[in-house]
Formats: C-alpha cells, structure tokens, sequence
C-alpha cells in the first residue's frame, strides 16, 4: 500500500518527572495538589487568572493520597506551578532533557499564614 500526500509529524520523547509533595513545616505528605506545566509564560498567565490549564502546551496531574504525583512535561514546559488550598502555591523551573525521567523531586509547600479575624 502506497500512501501519498500524508505527512507524520513526530514529537520529541517527552520528560517526566515524579515524586513527592510535603507540608514544608511537617514534611506530612500533601494530598490533592494541583502540579501545571508549561513554559514560564504560560505559568505566568495562569499564575495571574489570565488562563487555566486547559491552556494550549500544558500537562496537569494532582499529587496522590501519600503525596506522590508524576507528571508528564509536554515540549518546551520549563516550569512546574503547584497550588493547593491552606498552602502557599510555588513555581519550580524545570532544567530536565526531552526522554529524560526523574523520580525523585521533592516538592515542599508552606503552609498559608492565617488570616487575622480583624481583616
């Protein structure tokens, strides 16, 4: 079977990485945080309320209930944005290759300072 006129675009092996996300004060692990990759314009826009991670060239993944997540860097994500309620978010740069699979990131959130009643 000849095909002609069709034409295969092929990506490079995404990266991943895995890990761990920890109370930063306790070192319990965090259940349910929220990790965003993407490019640092990108994380930038969603930082500000400006996109979502529905945004175009971002991969999302939420940490279990032992705080380990593994997430999946789509071309160009050279930043990891993790939020999640009580916590401070955080935005780590990636310096990781195409292919390249790291296991043994360790994120640590600090917990939100409380509210003062008188606010």
């Amino acid at each position: 079977m000849l095909l002609e006129g069709v034409r295969i675009e092929l990506e490079a092996a995404a990266a991943t990485i895995a890990g761990v996300v920890v109370n930063a004060a306790t070192g319990e692990p965090i259940y349910l945080a929220h990790l965003i990759a993407a490019d640092a314009a990108t994380i930038d826009a969603i930082a500000a309320g400006e996109a979502d991670e529905s945004f175009v060239g971002t991969s999302f993944s939420f940490s279990q209930p032992q705080g380990e997540f593994e997430l999946e860097l789509r071309a160009n994500a050279d930043h990891v944005r993790v939020t999640r309620d009580g916590y401070e978010s955080t935005q780590i740069p990636l310096n990781i290759a195409p292919g390249e699979h790291r296991e043994d990131v360790v994120i640590r959130l600090q917990p939100a300072a409380a509210e003062s009643p008188n606010q």
